[in-house]
């Protein structure tokens, strides 16, 4: 979350309270009490001294008064430029704003009842409980405090969506094309918790979940739209996607709700409505299908004729199909639910009398759904008409609109052959997955014992269609992944991981390991960690022993990667490095050939470093391997590192993550030394603890 300060620069002579004056070092109230208060809630942010690329200033103020999440806002003093951006954001932002003052002169006459924190300016520190709870309640609430928006209601209904004013850089979206085109649900899952570092963060947000889309991660997806709806809760795109992904990780009570908030946005319409309530009745119809398909094959007519789903659902999409008729998925789904009503009232005529008095009103409604269903196929073939007829001008295709013809041939069609070639003409050449979904539909109806002889026709059609499938990858049932200490360089002032200690390292990895696999084969496991001298070697090379696969994640090129992180080890560490780059699968961060150095986009984040990135990078992809059933084995002293992105901070995300942590006990290594009078004598190395 980001927090946007506006504040008077420098010490600035106050008129307070009681009449006297004092000076007020205003850069020292920030360090002392607005900073920890960020702190303390894992905000970021600050004024505008930060900003160090060329340009106009007042750009960059109107950007953050306008997609901060907060502003802070300090009125001790009737300064100009302090007032002057207050307005701003209370004419951009209708919540989001937090006061605070000295205990100084009188607040001006237009914010006099507003609340404010107060603070001592001789100990501003004081303020700091009162501050943090002002922030938290600001962020977790909706209220307006905007004096301009509250007072002007007609205004704040017309606010723009101000997190399209920054739109992510440009290569940062080419990175994540890149990672959703080859598949990469890790690296997307990493972007996904960078973006919400930065000003651009919903924007970015928006680009990784459709990516995650693309690439097949629904998980991942579902929290990248949350973390979009964490800043926009009303937000139109946020609440469709999670409301299609929720239905996807069967999570229907999660998606009605999403989709609610979409059809109740004044601002939906036309397309947007359409698809929303087309989704309710998709929910509704899954819900339906359960009831049926749960009762035993000889009742599940009667059963699917019964639920009042059926009709709810059908009545769900004419809605959607009347609100945008162009819009064709709500029209075909509403006319197959209708005809699957009128076809099961012939299978059991029994149970659809029982719902009438008399015999006349069953005849006479069926009479009038049979009609209702000739209009609606009217409809739906001229709305799948117009959609060809607009695909034409604009020299484009759209395989759903030859499918959706082939599904109206299917349900007004007695003619089996004329179906089957729809179906040939609609799905050869097509991807899987569109045959799948066209399987679901037809599966429905055989299973129902309706349109049997199209159905089965339409079948036999996708059997001789499908493609061999190569076998789909096997995910492992688990993933241990490694961290450790470095090898020590020549000369380092306190020992931690001594060349003599290798042994011992070793046999401390091994157990580790073999302790994981609990007296089990090694297979279905798969080992993940770097490649730097010491710990990430041993870790390979243990694994390889064992029989265990296992995968290396570098950082930057093989040059800058063994210049940082192996060659202070000597020629025979260099050596076993490209021995498992020759036989282990290997990803590099940003490509084998791509800057080792940070991307353009992240280098503003100056506290965060290609180490840090790698660590989270390689926890991220480890856990997608195996859907989250990881352990973390860390060689590790308890101590803080010698620099960022190393053993402590992996141990520390990955503790955050949910992962299971087992501590390697690296403090006994630094003791270890190789007894050099012996070994110049006998030419044996023998090791010692000192």
């Amino acid at each position: 979350m980001h927090v946007f300060v506006v504040r008077p620069f420098g010490t600035r002579r106050v008129v307070m309270e009681d009449g006297g004056e004092a000076e007020v070092d205003f850069a020292a109230v920030q360090r002392a009490l607005v900073d920890p208060a960020l702190a303390a809630l894992g905000m970021q942010g600050g004024t505008t001294e930060p900003i160090a690329q060329a340009g106009d200033i007042r750009k960059d103020v109107f950007e953050l008064l306008a997609t901060s999440d907060l502003v802070v806002a300090d009125i001790s003093m009737h300064n100009a430029n302090v007032f002057y951006e207050l307005g701003v954001r209370h004419a951009l932002r209708d919540h989001g704003t937090v006061l605070i003052r000295c205990r100084c002169q009188e607040v001006p006459f237009d914010l006099r009842t507003d609340r404010y924190v107060e603070y001592d300016a001789r100990d501003p520190a004081a303020s700091l409980p009162a501050l943090i709870a002002a922030l938290r309640d600001t962020r977790d609430s909706d209220d307006v405090d905007s004096p301009v928006l509250a007072k002007l209601p007609a205004v704040e209904a017309r606010l723009p969506d101000w997190s399209g004013v920054l739109g992510a850089p440009s290569d940062f979206r080419e990175e994540v094309r890149r990672a959703a085109r080859e598949k990469h649900p890790g690296d997307l899952r990493l972007l996904s918790d960078e973006a919400r570092h930065f000003r651009w963060k919903v924007e970015g947000l928006r680009a990784v979940g459709a990516g995650q889309v693309e690439a097949g991660d629904r998980a991942g997806a579902r929290t990248t739209w949350e973390r979009v709806r964490e800043h926009l809760p009303g937000d139109a795109e946020a609440n469709s996607r999670l409301a299609t992904l929720y239905q996807k990780l069967g999570q229907l009570a999660a998606s009605d709700e999403a989709v609610q908030r979409v059809i109740d946005d004044p601002a939906s319409r036309g397309p947007q409505l359409a698809e929303a309530l087309a989704l309710k009745a998709s929910n509704t119809k899954a819900r339906w299908m359960e009831e049926w398909q749960s009762a035993p094959p000889a009742g599940r007519v009667a059963a699917a004729l019964r639920s009042p789903r059926l009709m709810e659902s059908y009545g769900e999409y004419v809605a959607g199909f009347r609100e945008h008729q162009n819009h064709f998925y709500p029209g075909i789904n509403a006319l197959a639910l209708l005809t699957l009503r009128l076809k099961l009232a012939d299978l059991a005529p029994g149970v659809w009398a029982a719902g009438f008095e008399t015999e006349r009103e069953a005849e006479a409604e069926r009479g009038r759904l049979a009609a209702e269903g000739s209009r609606l196929a009217g409809a739906v073939e001229l709305a799948l008409e117009g959609s060809r007829r607009r695909l034409e001008l604009e020299r484009r295709q759209d395989r759903w609109v030859s499918i959706a013809a082939a599904d109206l041939a299917a349900l007004t069609k007695a003619n089996p052959a004329l179906v089957a070639e729809r179906y040939r003409q609609a799905l050869t050449g097509a991807e899987s997955f569109y045959g799948d979904v066209v399987r679901r539909q037809l599966a429905m109806y055989a299973d129902l014992g309706v349109l049997a002889g199209n159905a089965a026709a339409a079948l036999a059609v996708l059997d001789e269609l499908r493609q061999p499938a190569a076998p789909a990858p096997v995910p492992p049932e688990r993933v241990i992944v490694f961290t450790g200490h470095r090898l020590d360089v020549p000369g380092r002032a306190f020992p931690r991981f001594p060349a003599a200690a290798e042994g011992e390292a070793r046999a401390m990895i091994r157990a580790a390991v073999e302790a994981e696999l609990g007296g089990r084969p090694p297979g279905g496991v798969v080992g993940c960690a770097g490649g730097a001298s010491g710990g990430d070697v041993l870790f390979h090379e243990v694994c390889g022993e064992i029989g265990i696969p296992s995968q290396l994640f570098l950082a930057g090129t093989r040059e800058r990667y063994v210049a940082a992180s192996v060659a202070d080890a000597g020629p025979g560490w260099v050596a076993r490095f490209d021995a498992l780059l020759a036989r282990c699968p290997a990803r590099w961060l940003g490509g084998s050939t791509a800057d080792p150095d940070q991307p353009r986009w992240l280098r503003p984040w100056r506290e965060y470093t290609v180490w840090d990135r790698s660590n989270l990078w390689l926890l991220h992809n480890a856990l997608v391997l195996c859907g989250g059933c990881a352990t973390l084995l860390a060689l590790w002293d308890g101590r803080e590192g010698d620099g960022p992105g190393g053993t402590g901070h992996m141990v520390e995300i990955a503790r955050a993550q949910g992962v299971k942590v087992e501590r390697l006990p690296a403090e006994r290594l630094a003791s270890i030394r190789a007894d050099d009078d012996e070994a110049e004598s006998t030419g044996v190395i023998r090791l010692r603890a000192v």
